[in-house]
């Protein structure tokens, strides 16, 4: 029964994969992005959306390794909502990643529709079910990691980027439908890692000055996010914790 799982959760998330990329060329460009949003310090030099959706490999990756997220990910959470989420999110997360990394915004044309597409099919799930236990804990997760990283934000705005902001609700609800251990272990995971990448960035540049340079945390997020999904309950019991 697991080969199945992964096969149909490869094949969901594959082919949504290969559709992102027209999804991507199609919203609205950068600086039109950032204007929306109140956000002053991206300027015209940003590179286009519908440039890096026509990046040479780009569907052929996505499609790669949301694949390979998605079989994996549905041997983890099965053929529920769970894994069926999880299976859509993947390709629109990994392309947020790679938007984030090149340009340092998060579309929120498409993180907001995203969380909102995830908060109704959670709403939806839940009804059906006629279980509210786990829809209660992801809206609970959705607030307290927004707010956590709101307040990042309001500390330290140069530090953050309010894309990352959004982006931290929709991962939020996420990883609160898996579960409390995935929450908090995916949180952390960014942390940890977006702080080791610094620290071998240091090392190899030997250039203190590069601690004002700004990088991008959304491929942090989504990579601790996946942890947090795949290993986080593995994790917790290690740690004498598990929720």
């Amino acid at each position: 029964m697991s080969w199945i799982q992964a096969l149909a959760g490869a094949g969901l998330s594959g082919l949504v994969a290969a559709a992102v990329p027209e999804v991507v060329a199609r919203l609205p460009e950068p600086l039109m992005a950032a204007e929306s949003a109140g956000d002053e310090t991206a300027g015209p030099t940003k590179r286009a959306y519908v440039d890096i959706a026509r990046l040479p490999g780009l569907r052929l990756t996505l499609i790669a390794i949301s694949a390979a997220c998605g079989a994996a990910l549905a041997n983890r959470l099965g053929v529920g909502f769970a894994g069926l989420m999880w299976a859509v999110l993947v390709p629109f997360l990994l392309a947020l990643a790679v938007i984030d990394w090149i340009t340092h915004l998060l579309p929120t044309r498409l993180v907001l529709p995203l969380t909102g597409a995830a908060l109704a099919a959670g709403t939806v799930a839940a009804a059906i079910a006629d279980d509210w236990s786990t829809w209660r804990r992801a809206v609970l997760a959705l607030v307290v990691v927004r707010t956590v990283f709101w307040l990042l934000w309001w500390i330290r705005r140069a530090g953050m980027g309010f894309g990352d902001v959004r982006l931290a609700a929709l991962l939020g609800f996420a990883l609160g439908w898996v579960g409390t251990s995935a929450t908090v272990i995916g949180v952390y995971a960014a942390f940890i890692a977006f702080v080791i990448a610094v620290l071998v960035w240091l090392l190899i540049r030997r250039d203190l000055g590069l601690l004002k340079a700004h990088l991008p945390f959304g491929p942090f997020l989504v990579g601790g996010a996946l942890f947090g999904v795949l290993g986080g309950e593995q994790l917790s019991l290690l740690l004498g914790y598990a929720g």
